[in-house]
């Protein structure tokens, strides 16, 4: 369906990894990952390695303001519907 990518050399990547204290990692065991990412990388970029931060976020907050305003404006214009 297009959907889904591949992992392959050559290719950029969206990939994060948790942390599983003392279990093997299974996709049955979701309540057991920590909430922070101990590597996060975002179009073949790594952006947290060993659970910090790695890259420049110096705009995120700005950007996420930005989105949620846009996100609240667009609620309200389907709710004058």
């Amino acid at each position: 369906d297009g959907a889904v990518g591949t992992l392959e050399p050559g290719r950029a990547a969206d990939l994060a990894a948790f942390a599983v204290p003392g279990a093997r990692a299974s996709a049955a065991l979701p309540e057991a990952v920590g909430p922070a990412a101990t590597l996060l990388v975002v179009a073949g970029a790594e952006r947290v390695r060993h659970g910090h931060v790695t890259a420049d976020v110096s705009g995120i907050s700005a950007r996420a303001t930005a989105a949620a305003d846009r996100l609240r404006e667009w609620r309200a214009r389907l709710a004058a519907r």
